[in-house]
């Protein structure tokens, strides 16, 4: 092969060299930042801990790829199926995910920090745990499942019509034990949602639909439940400070051992069919 032919140019030689990579003995991971590259099937191939950051990249095929602890901040992915894939660990800070498919993805420890799902990006993360979601852009459709295991959410915006946890009954405790910090979950249906034992500070619930969920020793700062629905849910033995609870119903809600401080707005509540012990 001629390498000094002016058609091969330096992105046809990385594009031999992704597609060649995943074969190889080679002991460093492979390098593919800054490319542009069209059109790749890279289906089940192996290039954990490569780097692909300022990569752009558009109808490729990566399903089921294994991309553990790779790099890929900045990156652009444009009509790219992840289905299947293993991005456990990746670094995918300021990335952005354009029409993409992330069906049946592992993102468990990775960095979606500052990350953006776009169009019809669908998302469905088998394991969540620990992921990192900070000022993070969720797909604005409703094709959004994550069953979350103990992960780091700062200031998502959950989008219009959004589903705020899959409506499968086996996965309704996606919050359970979390810590989650500046996040909308105004006017979202969260029925029966596991909030257990999780610390939630700048939390808006305004508007919900919150019967039946689980708040049982959760410690809740700066959060507002103004005009949700809290009819049936449990907040047994949970700490709430400078709580807003404005015109919240509460009808059978289980308050035992509750504490409120005194910076909690209870005006307009109806306690007189709530469990207070």
């Amino acid at each position: 092969m001629n390498l000094k032919h002016p058609l091969f140019t330096a992105s046809a030689l990385l594009l031999v060299n992704l597609l060649l990579a995943p074969l190889s003995q080679a002991a460093t991971p492979p390098d593919y930042g800054y490319a542009e590259l069209q059109g790749i099937n890279l289906s089940s191939k192996d290039i954990a801990g490569g780097k692909l950051d300022n990569l752009k990249i558009t109808d490729a095929d990566f399903s089921g790829i294994d991309l553990r602890n790779s790099s890929a901040t900045y990156a652009e992915f444009t009509n790219v199926n992840f289905s299947g894939a293993d991005l456990r660990g990746v670094k995918f800070k300021y990335a952005k995910f354009i029409d993409c498919d992330l069906s049946n993805v592992r993102l468990a420890n990775a960095d979606l920090e500052h990350a953006k799902f776009i169009g019809s990006t669908r998302l469905s993360a088998d394991d969540m745990g620990e992921a990192q979601l900070s000022n993070t852009a969720l797909p604005e459709t409703n094709a959004v499942q994550a069953p979350i295991a103990s992960p780091v959410l700062t200031a998502i915006t959950v989008a219009p019509n959004l589903p705020a946890y899959p409506t499968a009954p086996q996965s309704l405790k996606p919050y359970a034990y979390s810590k989650l910090s500046d996040v909308k979950f105004s006017g979202k249906n969260l029925q029966k949602a596991d909030f257990k034992y999780a610390e939630l500070n700048n939390i808006d619930f305004s508007n919900s639909d919150l019967r039946g969920a689980d708040f049982s020793h959760a410690k809740l700062r700066n959060v507002s439940f103004q005009g949700s629905n809290l009819d049936g849910a449990n907040l047994s033995n949970t700490k709430l400070f400078n709580a807003n609870l404005q015109q919240t119903s509460v009808s059978n809600t289980l308050f035992a051992y509750a504490e409120f401080d005194d910076g909690s707005d209870l005006r307009g509540v109806d306690f007189s069919s709530a469990q207070m012990r």
